[in-house]
Order: C-alpha cells, then sequence, then structure tokens
C-alpha cells in the first residue's frame, strides 16, 4: 500500500553481487570445480599457465571459491538473506515515533543486487500533503551508507540515486507512480522478441 501517487524511488545497485559474501576457509574444500586443458581453448590454457600454474593438479586445473559465486547453489538465497538484513537496518534507523512513521511510509524491494526504496508523502519528513522525494532521500542515503559501512560495492553509474516517479526501473520493469502505470522497458522487449524468435525458430528447425 505504500505505492500510491505520491510515491517517490531511489534505486541502488551493487557490483558483482555474489562476490561481496565470503566463504569461511574451512568451506573451500568442499566448494571447487576443476577443469581440463582438453575443456578449454588453447589460449585459455597459456593463460593460466603464466598467471597460476599452483592451480595445477595431475592433468587437471582446480580452483576453489572463496566468495559466493553462480557455481554454489546457495549463493543466491544466502545472500538475499544477507541484502535483507541490510535494508530491514536502513529502514529501522532511528527511535520512536520517527521509526513508527517510517514503517507507514518507506518500502524496500530487492532481489539479490538490485535494490529499490519507496517513499509516499505525506507521513515523513515534511512532506505533508507532497510528494515523498525527501523521504525516499533519506531512505536511498540510509541504505548507501548501510551497504557501505558493510564493505560493499555500489555501481554508481547504474544506480538511481535522485527519488523518481516516472521510469523508475526495478528488474526491467518500469514504474510510473504519477500515473499509477506499469510497464516493461523497451531493452526487456527487445530480449523477450530474441528470445521469442529464437524459440520459433528451434520449433520450426526441428531437433
Amino acid at each position: 500500500d505504500v505505492v500510491c501517487s505520491t510515491s517517490e524511488a531511489t534505486g541502488l545497485w551493487l557490483h558483482s553481487s555474489y562476490y561481496h559474501g565470503a566463504y569461511h576457509e574451512s568451506a573451500w574444500t568442499w566448494l571447487g570445480f576443476s577443469i581440463a586443458d582438453w575443456e578449454l581453448p588453447a589460449e585459455a590454457v597459456d593463460y593460466l599457465w603464466s598467471v597460476c600454474p599452483q592451480s595445477r593438479f595431475k592433468d587437471r586445473w582446480v580452483f576453489v571459491y572463496k566468495a559466493f559465486a553462480m557455481g554454489t547453489s546457495p549463493s543466491c538465497a544466502d545472500f538475499q538473506e544477507i541484502m535483507q538484513a541490510a535494508t530491514d537496518a536502513a529502514l529501522t534507523s532511528g527511535c520512536g515515533e520517527l521509526v513508527g512513521r517510517r514503517a507507514e511510509a518507506w518500502r524496500a524491494f530487492l532481489y539479490i543486487d538490485d535494490v529499490k526504496a519507496s517513499a509516499k508523502g505525506g507521513l515523513v519528513c515534511g512532506d505533508v500533503n507532497g510528494s515523498g522525494f525527501s523521504g525516499a532521500v533519506e531512505l536511498g542515503l540510509n541504505l548507501l551508507a548501510t551497504l557501505i559501512s558493510l564493505g560493499c560495492h555500489v555501481n554508481f553509474n547504474k544506480s538511481q540515486l535522485l527519488p523518481r516517479q516516472r521510469d523508475s526501473i526495478f528488474l526491467g520493469i518500469g514504474h510510473d507512480t504519477v500515473n499509477m502505470r506499469f510497464f516493461l522497458t523497451q531493452r526487456r522487449i527487445t530480449k523477450l522478441e530474441l528470445t521469442v524468435g529464437e524459440l520459433r525458430s528451434a520449433v520450426d528447425n526441428g531437433p
């Protein structure tokens, strides 16, 4: 119910999300992979010999995951839980009456490394009868400070630090809270069209 015609939102995006979470050294033995020369291009093999010959074991290259990675199944859920705790801390910063008012006006939506901070007007930061601009600014700054204090690397090129009501993007979906309209971005539409075209081609050409 926080999304309404007075809602404004900022967005934060992390660099290479998973690598922020480190695995304890005791787990490294069980979190790794190996690959043989024949599974790699010749130039890749030459590169590995030049930069990490110590990774060679018998006839294979052996690597371990020191940080969360796409190749380990718990990475997504674990990192999501860490990010949820961080956003909860930003939402509840402060004390007393202010926190109660924020609980009515502030929301943070996240998926892995993509965080959207939304605030509606009339309840916080002096926006009485106005938009949620200043509330969204404060929440966005709280989130930014919290993530940086935890050692996260924010991708400022992708992040949207200035609150918006129109053209706010989250997970490829655009939000226009002035007109209460949600829409796919052109980039996402193009990707869907390419995917549909590939599926049709596969069906037409058979196995």
